[in-house]
């Protein structure tokens, strides 16, 4: 996707509302093509995203699944094969979290630096499996899928998919 399009995404709009069927499909579908069969579950606030991010479960490892397959796209790739974006869209999209925020009334500056890497990060790896080939049924075609619906995947807690 280009940065242009990426840029005119509803990016965060959407945190703490309830859950469309299509983004319970798409987190459920993201957490199992990662190898964990779990629900999807909406995380109200801030207050609780942060919770949920600055302590991490070691039972369920979906970052490490998720780092394996980006190592394994990185080199199913040419090497001089380009993949942009990541940090220079993180670096946008911090406005778009601090408007979020601020709509809740949070102003953690650590959060917000969070949830800009984390939307850089997911459009970094959805650029890698496009490179690659893979499917729009992608792990990480599905997670940048939640972004652009003006989510954010947190990640995998307590046996669910947690969805800010």
């Amino acid at each position: 996707m280009a940065l242009s399009e990426l840029l005119s995404l509803g990016w965060f709009s959407s945190l703490g509302q309830a859950l469309a069927a299509a983004e319970v499909a798409d987190a459920e579908a993201y957490a199992a093509a990662l190898g964990f069969v779990v629900p999807a579950h909406v995380v109200a606030d801030w207050n609780a995203a942060a919770r949920l991010i600055q302590s991490p479960r070691p039972e369920l490892c979906w970052w490490e699944a998720e780092r394996a397959e980006q190592t394994r796209l990185s080199a199913s790739l040419p090497p001089n094969a380009p993949v942009e974006l990541g940090a220079a869209l993180a670096q946008l999209l911090h406005g778009a979290a601090a408007v979020a925020a601020a709509r809740f009334g949070y102003a953690g500056a650590g959060m917000l630096r969070a949830a800009a890497g984390a939307a850089g990060l997911a459009a970094y790896q959805a650029e890698l499996a496009a490179r690659a080939g893979r499917p729009a049924q992608h792990p990480f075609a599905l997670k940048l899928a939640l972004f652009a619906a003006g989510r954010w995947p947190l990640g995998i807690y307590d046996n669910r998919v947690m969805v800010f």
